[in-house]
């Protein structure tokens, strides 16, 4: 039992390693960032988070999220920010600072609008995200670990009031190997 237990630790960082890629700040529905549909009901207030994946280590994040035209009788609210050292706002470009170096999915801040119609927003709506018009490299910054600014990916939010809106968000949970997909390897 011991030497299995010791063989699978030695092996969790390869698998998480193996599923690593650029990092990307991506919009979702949910604070468990698995809903690709940010969903309106109409006459309500809703919430689009914001998520930061860094499978190498991040300090930080610069980018925007800006209103579109499509979700017509749709207000921004606020921001309701995860991070206290946060700059600005995200529809006009907003700069946050972790404080510490962390990684994996990182939630970054809600986006609150509220509806004010009875029939929500156009549906397959896309919210994107885009590069904080203060940035030098004219793309979506991040801030390593090591404090270099490094490019990252923007992941689009989609709203539909029925979940058939495509989407090609990348799902947390499948990115990461769980304890039981780890144990399943070594099953006889």
């Amino acid at each position: 039992m011991n030497r299995s237990i010791t063989i699978v630790f030695f092996l969790l960082p390869t698998l998480v390693t193996s599923a690593a890629h650029a990092d990307f700040i991506a919009l979702y529905g949910d604070t468990l960032h698995n809903d690709c549909n940010i969903t309106d009901s109409g006459c309500s207030v809703y919430q689009v988070e914001v998520f930061h994946f860094s499978a190498q280590g991040a300090r930080g994040c610069r980018f925007r999220a800006p209103y579109q035209n499509c979700l017509a009788e749709t207000i921004f609210h606020n921001d309701e920010p995860m991070f206290a050292a946060t700059t600005g706002n995200s529809q006009a470009g907003v700069t946050v600072d972790y404080g510490n170096c962390l990684s994996g999915w990182i939630h970054v801040m809600s986006i609150v609008y509220w509806d004010v119609m009875f029939w929500g927003p156009a549906p397959c709506c896309e919210l994107p995200v885009l590069p904080h018009p203060g940035e030098s490299t004219g793309a979506i910054e991040v801030t390593d670990c090591n404090g270099t600014i490094v490019e990252a990916g923007g992941v689009s939010g989609i709203t539909d009031r029925t979940p058939a809106c495509p989407c090609d968000l990348p799902v947390g949970i499948e990115e990461q190997p769980t304890w039981g997909k780890v144990k399943a390897m070594f099953a006889d």
